[in-house]
Parts: structure tokens; sequence; C-alpha cells
């Protein structure tokens, strides 16, 4: 496949689609096919292979949340400045006037913070599992579990 560039609007709502959008089609025929073989190891009750397909199509949505924070950091300290996204198979690139040495540390460096910190804002089983030990009852306080650990 040849290099596609892709001409990044000066918004930063638009920016950001045009960065998914453009990443998605790239690589929709490996995620529908990753995907399926996910949804039918699943139901076919092949675990390993499930969770293997499924890996695919996360770790993609990590590399295009990683090409957003790159896309939101040069359009929050660039502005409407003029910048490119070239596509490959391999992967994905932005192409952009050079900033000041503090800006460009700051594009470069957000690009793998925001899968992070977007990891970090979610934080699965938070409100699941009660604090250790502690089972209340909705209405009358600690549960019978504990009344009856206390006599």
């Amino acid at each position: 496949m040849v290099p596609r560039r892709v001409a990044l609007p000066s918004r930063l709502g638009r920016s950001l689609w045009a960065t998914v959008w453009h990443m998605h089609l790239l690589a929709w025929p490996v995620l529908l096919a990753a995907a399926l073989l996910s949804a039918l190891a699943w139901a076919a009750g092949w675990w390993a292979i499930a969770v293997l397909a499924g890996s695919v199509v996360i770790a993609w949505s990590g590399i295009v949340v990683h090409e957003c924070g790159h896309v939101l950091a040069f359009r929050a300290l660039a502005g409407s400045r003029p910048a490119e996204l070239q596509l490959t198979r391999a992967g994905a690139s932005l192409h952009r006037p050079a900033l000041s040495p503090g800006h460009e540390i700051g594009v470069i460096v957000a690009g793998p913070l925001a899968p992070a910190l977007l990891l970090g804002r979610s934080r699965p089983g938070r409100d699941i599992a009660p604090a250790a030990g502690v089972v209340r009852h909705p209405v009358a306080g600690p549960s019978a579990l504990h009344a009856a650990a206390r006599r």
C-alpha cells in the first residue's frame, strides 16, 4: 500500500475525528476479521482464541488513542497550523511544522500518555468489589454475616 496523507482540519474536534476515521479505514478488514473471530470463538467456548482475537481490536484502539494524543496536543499548542496524518499499513505519523522545543516535547510525550491517562480514568472493578471485609445491608446496616461474626 502506498502511504496516504490526510490533511487534518484546523479545528480540534474535526482533527480528532479525521484521525480516528482514517485510521479505521486503513485497518477495517483486519478489525472486522478479528472481531468476528473473537465472537465466534467465544460462542464456541474457545476462550484463548477469543481473547487473542479480541486483543487485536484492543491493541489497534490503543494505537488510535496514541495518535489522537499527538493530534490533541498539536492542536492545543499550535492552533490551526496545517498538519497531515500519514497512514501506512505499519502505522501512522503526524507531519507538522516545527514548534518551540517545549511544545515539541509536549506533542511527542502526549502520544504515549494518552492511553495511560485514558486507562487511569477508568478503573474496572472499582465500583463492583466492596472494600475488604465490608458487607452492608442496603437498609439495616451491617449484614447478617457481620452480626453473626460479632456473636
